[in-house]
Formats: C-alpha cells, structure tokens, sequence
C-alpha cells in the first residue's frame, strides 16, 4: 500500500474536484482528511485517496451492472418520459 503523502494540485489532479468541493467533502465526512505537516500545510495519504476513488468508481459501476442483468433476462425497456410530458398526479 502506498503510504506516501501528496500535496493539495496533486489529489485535484487525481479526483478532478475543485479545492473548495475537496473541502466541503471533508466537512461532510465524504473525503479522506488531511494529514497536519506544520501550521500551515497539509497532504493526503496517497492510498486512502485511491481508495476514495476506487470507492466511487465502484458505487457508479452497480447500477448499471444491474441494469444490464436485468436486460440479459429479457426484461422490457419502459419508454423515457419527455421533460415537457405531462405528469398524472393521484388526486
């Protein structure tokens, strides 16, 4: 496992997020925090943020490994519903 640190240009490069949706991801829980190098600089341990990417690949990839299970039993399609349709509200 790589345990080496890397800097903030670098984990922007690497996840393609902006500084401040890295931070704000921090905030919420959702991204790996940053190691404390002095007072005024910080890293990210190169492994947890591949495995945070790895983790996000993996939550995108199962929706549509289902989807094409469902489509290899033969199931039907239901046609897409158009932005201007109208929608039928239950009253």
């Amino acid at each position: 496992m790589d345990e080496s640190l890397i800097r903030l240009p670098e984990v922007k490069a690497r996840t393609g997020l902006s500084r401040s949706s890295i931070y704000q991801f921090i905030r919420d829980g959702m991204f790996p925090s940053p190691v404390k190098l002095s007072p005024r600089a910080v890293a990210w341990v190169s492994s947890e943020i591949q495995a945070w990417l790895e983790a996000r690949i993996a939550a995108s990839r199962k929706p549509v490994v289902l989807a094409r299970a469902a489509g290899a039993r033969g199931s039907r399609r239901l046609p897409m519903q158009s932005p201007r349709d109208p929608v039928e509200v239950a009253s």
